[in-house]
């Protein structure tokens, strides 16, 4: 009968510990996976039914960050099992390609591409920031500009008026948003008639080289939160022990869920439009206050093609301001178009918002 020396007692006992602590982090995985699962899956129901549902899609990179740290633990400590974490984030990826898409190519845009920006201008509160954003959009020169948040009578005051026709653009604008085209404007605004608190929608036709593109500019419904309250936000996410961090993450989560609610019909609303309109070019564009992870990301995306995940490059921060960065700016168009050198320019700082600025064209036969 063989005899049992320490030694072999400390390593049977040290073996026990490392299939113990396996088992641990191979169920973490597991549960991070998911957690990462059921951030994508919660995209496909409607959130004017389930609000709070929205809340999964702002975690979404937390959970993926958390399973690529799982695919360096795994290559470190037990390669074998680095496929786990690998299999979790290969089956949603293209929820990654919509968060952090990855060209590694540029193709190349034809002269005749059209050049559009969207972008919220946060207000233009002040002279400084109104003559920033003109200057920005004589310098850029696109052929479609629609701004968001136009307050403080933006748009009329002598000197952007006089800008503004020097580059030729014929406009259409209704309370905070404004379209603008060097192409003409041949309709109408086309009602846009959806549950708001105070955001809205801007729909009208422009003929462009033959073709009669549907343009909507949209502000979806704002989270109405205080700069105050997203400071105390950023607050309770970087410490979970923050003091009343129970109770305001209540509060906050209500009214997060809230502005989903409204967005959820509103998106409705929108989508719903895209298909009464098929047959003719479309181009939607705006804040639409909710990630790439998102029902409202997602709905839009399943009818039309996003131009950032088509021809951008990395997570695309368009709103960074009180430790919020994310992308809620989008630009989306019909299957007909292609989009090129879709970019967040972040080399202007006259709002809240960065402009995100897309070149598409016809698709060839």
């Amino acid at each position: 009968m063989p005899v049992m020396t320490n030694n072999n007692l400390s390593a049977k006992g040290l073996c026990g510990v490392k299939r113990f602590l396996t088992s641990l982090f191979l169920g973490a995985n597991i549960f991070t996976i998911l957690l990462l699962w059921a951030c994508c899956f919660s995209t496909f129901i409607s959130t004017s039914e389930h609000p709070r549902l929205s809340l999964l899609g702002l975690v979404f990179p937390f959970f993926l960050l958390a399973n690529l740290a799982f695919v360096l633990f795994w290559i470190i400590f037990k390669f074998r099992l680095t496929w786990i974490p690998l299999l979790g984030i290969l089956v949603i990826w293209g929820y990654v390609q919509d968060y952090f898409p990855m060209h590694l190519h540029k193709s190349e845009k034809s002269e005749h591409a059209l050049k559009i920006i969207t972008y919220n201008v946060g207000g233009a509160k002040d002279n400084d920031m109104r003559n920033e954003i003109i200057e920005y959009c004589r310098n850029a020169n696109a052929d479609v500009l629609c701004f968001q948040e136009n307050f403080f009578i933006f748009l009329d005051r002598p000197n952007v008026r006089s800008a503004l026709d020097s580059l030729n653009y014929q406009m259409m604008k209704n309370g905070g948003l404004c379209i603008l085209s060097k192409y003409p404007i041949v309709s109408d605004p086309i009602p846009i008639n959806y549950p708001t608190r105070s955001n809205h929608s801007l729909a009208c036709m422009i003929e462009y080289q033959g073709d009669t593109i549907l343009v909507i500019n949209n502000h979806l419904e704002s989270t109405h939160l205080s700069p105050e309250e997203k400071t105390d936000i950023k607050e309770i996410i970087e410490d979970p022990n923050h003091k009343n961090v129970e109770e305001k993450g209540r509060l906050y989560g209500n009214k997060l869920s809230e502005a989903a609610r409204f967005r959820g019909a509103q998106t409705d609303t929108i989508c719903a439009m895209i298909d009464k309109y098929k047959n003719y070019s479309i181009i939607v564009c705006g804040d639409f206050n909710d990630t790439p992870i998102s029902y409202t990301y997602q709905k839009i995306n399943s009818l039309l093609n996003n131009a950032f995940r088509e021809s951008g490059k990395g997570v695309g921060i368009s709103y960074n301001q009180k430790g919020f960065y994310v992308r809620i700016d989008h630009l989306f168009h019909s299957k007909d178009w292609r989009s090129f050198d879709t970019r967040i320019d972040s080399h202007i700082q006259a709002s809240d918002h960065y402009p995100l600025v897309s070149f598409i064209q016809k698709n060839t036969k």
